[in-house]
């Protein structure tokens, strides 16, 4: 089983994280095209401001949230990653609509997710099943006939190699530039945070972040009593 997303949430400000198709430099200047029975569909999803009041907490707390939102940023990021593929910027670059785009942005990618993944682009081949955790060329013959390490691991993501063999590469390997940043602002954030608990779960979370090994973090965020700010972030 595979994790659909790395998320956080952010109890004061909250950031909701909800990870395609290749485009060649030939059609990179194409004009996007919206499906036609999408054109009424842009305004399903309405605007709403969230606000917190945020003037009891002390200075710390304020240096603290920041920098938890700047980790959840991050992962936003990844989620694109894992549900679309690599190339976001370039891709949402071409859609000129400003509806399409807030539309593409909202469903990470342009597949529908309030239906069944359907594409709203014109020209768009159908989301595949395994999103970006899978070749989308892979059976699943081909899958449960392969030795592939950790083939069934929850922080794994299965690629071809260089031969066209199934592999398994971690969250860690994988992602882990951004990775490695989140934990460097979760270690930060942690020397901001009044709660002992919470500060202990912020470094073990960026620990479990660097090695896929979370649980311990897991346990330690259930344990939290006090914590007036929280978050949960990885894969979820």
């Amino acid at each position: 089983m595979k994790f659909s997303k790395i998320a956080a949430i952010v109890a004061i400000a909250t950031s909701s994280l909800s990870g395609c198709f290749e485009q060649s430099s030939s059609n990179s200047e194409q004009t996007v095209k919206l499906i036609p029975e999408y054109q009424n569909k842009l305004n399903i999803y309405k605007t709403v401001t969230l606000s917190s009041d945020i003037s009891h907490l002390s200075s710390n707390q304020k240096q603290m949230l920041s920098l938890l939102i700047e980790a959840s940023d991050i992962i936003d990021d990844l989620y694109w990653q894992q549900a679309f593929g690599d190339n976001k910027k370039h891709f949402l670059s071409t859609i000129k609509d400003e509806k399409v785009k807030s539309f593409t942005e909202i469903n990470y990618g342009p597949w529908d997710r309030l239906n069944g993944d359907k594409a709203f682009i014109a020209g768009v081949p159908e989301k595949s099943l395994g999103a970006q955790f899978y070749p989308s060329d892979m059976t699943k013959e081909e899958f449960e006939q392969s030795n592939v390490e950790d083939k069934t691991g929850l922080y794994s993501v299965i690629k071809r190699d260089e031969n066209g063999k199934l592999t398994s590469i971690a969250y860690s390997e994988l992602y882990s530039d951004a990775l490695n940043r989140i934990a460097v602002i979760l270690e930060k954030a942690s020397t901001f945070a009044q709660d002992k608990e919470f500060a202990q779960y912020l470094t073990m979370r960026a620990q479990a972040l660097r090695t896929d090994d979370y649980q311990a973090s897991d346990f330690a965020w259930m344990d939290m009593k006090n914590n007036p700010i929280d978050i949960v972030i990885g894969p979820i």
